[in-house]
């Protein structure tokens, strides 16, 4: 007799029946040995099938001993029955345990390559089987599409690919017509020239001419031992050690592959959670900033425009031209106004929109009253703005063209406006009295419709900017008078007249050129002076770009896409190396209770709903992964480990995540590009930092998910002690 392969010594196998204990196996003695065909029979509940499964490594023995190769295995733990499973045991089962939703030929290159086989090799032994089965002509047909004789060809076919010595059928033939259970039995007996083949049968008949060994099982005993013959000439069978590496992965695949219904609605659900997540917390995002339930106060800045950035170097030098470029260059700037200053300065030119004629006293008494129609403004107007500097490739102008003069603008509206005159009243209602304003005759040069209002000169900037910056040397130059002379300069020619103010000429004067100090400059004042304002003045333009700042300021302004971007853009910027600050939230200071407690009620919900959907997620995808236990099983008798199964959980977990966040992302950026308020509204504040962060704690929420789902596969498919307490055996019925 060869060397002996399995040998069990008084094997005892109990099973608990409510209350009760029924025997499976009392005293079991037998040993085989490499080319044995042994046919085990039995009458149901007799104990066949707990002695295959015990043999198999499937279920524990509780009494004797069980030697492999000589070496007990009472010490053995979960990880080495695996291992036992994993290299020395094939298994058919009755139900035929393949993969339905794979293919034949991946049904036995599964077996291979959990076996420690690589890829290629694999491939060419899986044909050489299902060539020797006649299955090669189906090896793309799913498995579950196979005829009952055809996906037991493929279960054997399967075993036989599997390089192990012990391979255990248990009741192969039973759904069987007489045909195919002889191709069955044919098959086993040829595989038993290198193998110990076990065949679990209740037809002793159909195998009677191949097997070499006869065990009738009766009450758990073995009642016949008889040998048929002597066993065949042993064949070597290479044995193949597996490798663990990469074998998780693999069997991710092969499982997503496997249930594309299964696949696509858990990658569906993930993509609702990853959405959910992403809306739920982009809302969360956009109520913990709290300016939106605050008054603002214009003391510090008029313009309390949200979208607006002012922005100074750090180093207190003007800025220049390769300034604007880095400026406008940075992401979701909409615009850039150089001159910032006129930004707090509004503008009125709409009859019956922002201002309105009316008559006012402006002299005498009684019969000899004077009235005047003089403007009065109904609201804070326009703020005053140049033509912008916009994005590359963004276009400003849509006919006529940009303004050079003070006298200039630029109108947001058709063609027909080009030529136009328009009056525009010009104040500055942080510096100046309630009452004094401005007033310039303009010509509409050009059409935009960017925007909104006038777009004046690149001059008039640079001239609200030297009224800001050069007050203190030569006084608050207002800028060019269109008909002054190189040496004249009137004060206040524009200001509106104020009753009980002094008029007058001013005699020739004489001052310093603030841009060259060794310069002097003589003038003559001509016009009218109300004398409190005579800091305001007009000159000649070549005077005034003579004596003006070089440069256009030091800070301008950048108007943002939308405010949700704010604190992403001034990081920009900073690190940039400039000083960047956002008026409206300089200005927002008041808070205002119901606007607060409304921002609180959102955060709390926000919260609330993000809990809910994480909770929802674990609860859901623990509950798909509980579907495909049976799945895990199958593999497990094929050989693949528990740390194996636990990482494919992992991998396909992983996969289905990623899939979901994108298309959950996709979702996204779709309801953005479709104007979807709601959705435009949470994407405005979802950065690539806050999305990583998003999908960061999605993806967590799913490795929980993992922990939980490989705990419970742990107990229902591999723990050694509990595995029958989860599978239906006939013993049950004892």
């Amino acid at each position: 007799m060869k060397d002996t392969m399995i040998r069990l010594a008084n094997i005892s196998k109990y099973y608990m029946i409510g209350q009760n204990v029924a025997m499976g196996l009392n005293g079991i003695t037998l040993s085989f040995s490499l080319g044995e065909f042994a046919a085990i029979t039995g009458e149901s509940g007799s104990g066949k099938s707990t002695l295959a499964h015990v043999i198999a490594g499937i279920l524990p023995y509780e009494d004797g001993e069980l030697y492999i190769n000589e070496k007990p295995t009472s010490h053995y733990d979960g990880v080495d029955w695996e291992r036992y499973r994993r290299d020395q045991v094939s298994y058919i089962s009755q139900e035929y345990g393949i993969l339905p939703g794979n293919t034949v030929l991946e049904n036995v290159i599964s077996a291979l390559r959990l076996s420690g086989m690589e890829e290629a090799g694999a491939e060419k032994k899986a044909e050489e089987i299902l060539r020797q089965v006649e299955l090669w002509e189906m090896r793309k047909r799913r498995a579950a599409k196979l005829s009952s004789g055809q996906k037991q060809r493929l279960s054997i076919a399967r075993a036989l690919a599997k390089p192990a010595p012990i391979l255990i059928a248990d009741e192969p033939t039973g759904n069987l017509d007489p045909d195919n259970s002889k191709k069955v039995i044919e098959l086993l007996a040829q595989a038993a020239k290198g193998r110990l083949v076990i065949l679990i049968t209740h037809d002793f008949d159909e195998a009677a001419d191949y097997v070499s060994r006869h065990i009738v099982l009766q009450d758990g005993k073995v009642a016949q031992d008889s040998w048929l013959k002597s066993n065949t000439e042993v064949e070597n069978v290479p044995l193949i050690t597996a490798k663990e590496k990469g074998l998780g992965w693999y069997a991710a695949k092969l499982q997503l592959v496997s249930r594309p219904v299964w696949t696509t609605i858990m990658v569906l659900f993930f993509a609702m959670t990853a959405f959910g997540i992403f809306a739920v917390l982009g809302t969360f995002y956009a109520s913990l900033d709290d300016v939106s339930t605050r008054y603002y106060s214009n003391s510090a800045f008029r313009n309390g425009n949200d979208r607006r950035v002012v922005v100074q170097r750090m180093d207190g030098y003007p800025m220049r031209e390769g300034d604007y470029k880095t400026l406008v260059d940075v992401q979701y700037v909409a615009a850039l106004e150089r001159f910032d200053l006129m930004q707090d300065i509004n503008y009125y030119y709409r009859e019956d929109i922002d201002l309105e004629y009316k008559y006012r006293q402006q002299g005498g008494s009684g019969e000899n009253v004077q009235y005047k129609i003089t403007p009065v403004f109904k609201n804070y107007g326009l703020f005053m703005q140049t033509v912008p500097i916009l994005p590359e490739g963004q276009r400003f102008l849509t006919a006529g063209c940009l303004p050079e003069h003070a006298n200039e603008v630029v109108a947001v509206g058709d063609e027909s406006l080009i030529g136009t005159k328009l009056t525009v009243y010009i104040q500055n209602r942080k510096t100046w009295s309630e009452d004094a304003y401005l007033v310039k005759e303009v010509m509409v040069v050009g059409v935009t419709e960017y925007g909104e209002g006038l777009y004046f000169s690149e001059r008039m900037g640079r001239m609200i900017n030297q009224a800001f910056y050069g007050k203190e040397t030569i006084g608050m130059i207002w800028g060019v008078g269109d008909e002054l002379k190189d040496n004249e300069i009137t004060y206040s020619q524009r200001m509106v007249e104020l009753y009980g103010g002094y008029k007058g000429f001013w005699d020739n004067r004489i001052i310093s050129n603030p841009n060259d100090t060794v310069e002097q400059i003589e003038f003559t004042a001509v016009g009218e002076n109300p004398s409190r304002y005579y800091e305001y003045m007009e000159m000649s333009e070549a005077m005034f770009d003579n004596m003006v700042m070089a440069g256009d300021g030091y800070q301008v302004s950048i108007f943002l896409e939308d405010y949700s971007y704010t604190d992403r853009v001034i990081d920009v910027v900073m690190d940039l190396g400039y000083e960047a600050v956002s008026p409206y939230r300089l200005g927002s200071v008041q808070q205002i209770d119901r606007l607060a407690q409304a921002r609180m009620n959102t955060l709390g919900v926000c919260l609330l709903a993000m809990a809910a959907v994480l909770v929802l997620q674990v609860v859901v995808v623990r509950a798909m992964f509980g579907l495909e236990i049976p799945g895990f099983r199958i593999l497990s008798d094929i050989g693949l480990t528990c740390c194996s199964a636990r990482l494919s959980i992992l991998w396909q977990t992983l996969v289905l995540t990623v899939m979901g966040q994108v298309i959950g992302l996709l979702i996204l950026a779709a309801g953005a590009a479709f104007d979807i308020e709601y959705v435009v509204n949470v994407t405005k504040y979802l950065g690539i930092p806050q999305v990583l962060l998003l999908c960061a704690l999605h993806l967590v929420i799913s490795m929980l998910t993992v922990i939980w789902t490989g705990g419970a596969l742990r107990k229902r498919v591999y723990p050694f002690a509990k595995r029958e307490d989860d599978l239906e055996w006939e013993e049950t019925v004892l």
